[in-house]
């Protein structure tokens, strides 16, 4: 269970299904639907669409854990992306299916690994600056020892899918 294998479970089931484009975003209504329609229009001249979180009204230390995994994502895989992780993001599936067989089946941050890795393969990608609001629903399931444990993981997962790209 959990965040991550959902994403990837919705990825899947859209590649399945024969999808031309997978857009995805979170359930928490922190973003704004009505931003949708900027990465429609560009839908045909970029490979992926994400949004950048500029002005988070989630707190410091989420956007704290943006800027890591920032530095992270450049040190491990040599890219510059300015939000890995953003949760509004429009993308071809020939972009997703690429990437996708490259992480592991349960894996916890796909979509991190889904602009890293399409940073890193050069593919046409665009950010565009969008709303990002305190949560809406859900519970915050962030607290300071999870953010260590996961990003210890996640360093020895990125060092892996790294080492496996050669």
């Amino acid at each position: 269970g959990g965040h991550g294998p959902a994403v990837l479970y919705g990825y899947r089931l859209a590649l399945n299904g024969g999808a031309d484009y997978i857009f995805q975003t979170d359930s928490d209504r922190q973003t704004v639907p009505e931003e949708f329609g900027p990465f429609w229009e560009l839908r045909k001249e970029y490979e992926g669409i994400f949004g950048i979180r500029s002005k988070r009204q989630d707190g410091r230390g989420r956007a704290f854990v943006s800027r890591v995994l920032r530095g992270v994502v450049r040190s491990v895989f040599g890219v510059r992306v300015p939000d890995a992780n953003v949760p509004f993001r429009l993308m071809t599936s020939r972009y997703v299916a690429r990437i996708l067989p490259l992480m592991p089946e349960d894996y916890e941050l796909p979509n991190v690994i889904l602009t890293a890795l399409g940073a890193y393969y050069k593919e046409k990608q665009k950010f565009i600056p969008i709303t990002f609001r305190k949560r809406q629903g859900g519970v915050n399931s962030v607290n300071c020892r999870k953010i260590f444990e996961t990003g210890r993981k996640t360093l020895v997962d990125f060092r892996k899918i790294r080492a496996d790209l050669k």
